[in-house]
């Protein structure tokens, strides 16, 4: 069992090299740009917040740069690099739409980041080796669902024959086999 789980690793490898070989022509990037969009419903009128990566001052939606240490009513603080240190003293780094009310309290704000993918070249190719890759995996998850149910059948065979009985687990184990080689037959015959 070893040995087939072993091959077939190496066969997915050989197979995603020549993948790799293959889409060369096509590439993928993705950046990510612009301002930072709040989807709140209220503006964030007063307080501290992380901007754009910076920390800012924020008073009635006028933007400063936090320059020094704030220190808030409730014993917390920020600092200008974004580290914000509760009364208790346990610290956490901001994040991008963070922020920290007139009193100090803390909250998480979802943002909305421009995010871009750009594919150029031959992207035919690459689809195609993407499929094939995706097929190759389910393969080899059926293959390992195999396994699995075979290491499960030797197991109840070894104390079938300590019994000398056939047990419904078995019975089982042995009908899930058979649906498992008839999907990897079914995957052969795509192949």
């Amino acid at each position: 069992m070893t040995r087939s789980f072993v091959f077939t690793l190496l066969l997915l490898l050989c197979c995603l090299a020549g993948f790799q070989s293959q889409a060369q022509q096509a590439s993928v990037s993705t950046s990510i740009s612009g301002k930072t969009v709040t989807p709140s419903v209220t503006p964030f009128r007063q307080g501290v917040m992380m901007r754009n990566g910076k920390m800012v001052e924020v008073n009635n939606q006028q933007m400063t740069p936090l320059e020094a240490t704030k220190r808030f009513p409730n014993g917390s603080t920020v600092t200008p690099n974004g580290v914000y240190v509760n009364r208790a003293g346990q610290e956490i780094q901001m994040q991008e739409g963070d922020r920290v009310d007139l009193i100090g309290v803390f909250s998480k704000s979802p943002v909305i980041i421009n995010e871009s993918t750009v594919v150029t070249g031959d992207t035919a190719a690459l689809r195609n080796e993407l499929q094939h890759a995706q097929r190759l995996q389910n393969r080899l998850d059926l293959l390992q669902r195999k396994r699995e149910l075979l290491e499960q059948k030797n197991a109840l065979l070894e104390n079938a024959a300590q019994n000398k009985a056939k047990s419904k687990d078995l019975i089982k184990v042995e009908a899930d086999l058979k649906k498992v080689q008839q999907q990897l037959g079914q995957t052969d015959k795509k192949q």
